[in-house]
């Protein structure tokens, strides 16, 4: 329960910033066992979503610096999940939040909607922008690339 209150005290600290926003498609889940990877995690939500849901991302935050022998980073015990529908997340959120048998009742998840940075947002979506254009094969690419003429 301390752990809730926490994670509630410093999202109403961090919303104070103008440029922080609470988003409508991504959960973060705090609470998850060290051993949990991207896609066990991406399991959880698709047995308990909506059937019809679209994730988009699955992410387990890791340590970079501090990595096993197998070269992956310790896990940070918190994760992102993307969905493409409003609805979904929400459903994911209520199904999954506080629910004793996920993992164990002793660590129970907790499921809240993300809080993200519209400057980190509009930095992201450049570089893909970005990515795009510099890519050949992109079908949106506006460059046109130069026919060869064979003799």
């Amino acid at each position: 329960m301390a752990k809730r209150l926490q994670i509630e005290q410093w999202k109403s600290q961090i919303l104070r910033n103008l440029n922080m926003f609470v988003s409508r498609v991504r959960l973060v889940v705090h609470n998850l066992p060290s051993t949990l990877d991207d896609f066990k995690f991406r399991k959880i939500f698709e047995h308990h979503g909506p059937p019809t849901a679209i994730i988009r991302e699955a992410r387990v935050m890791r340590d970079i610096k501090d990595v096993d022998i197998k070269g992956v980073g310790k896990s940070k015990e918190y994760g992102f999940i993307s969905f493409t529908k409003h609805e979904d997340a929400l459903q994911a959120l209520r199904n999954v939040n506080n629910n004793p048998n996920i993992f164990t009742s002793n660590r129970r998840p907790i499921v809240s909607f993300s809080i993200e940075n519209r400057i980190m947002i509009n930095a992201k979506r450049k570089r893909l922008e970005k990515s795009r254009e510099n890519n050949p094969l992109w079908t949106g690419n506006k460059m046109k690339r130069k026919k060869r003429k064979y003799e």
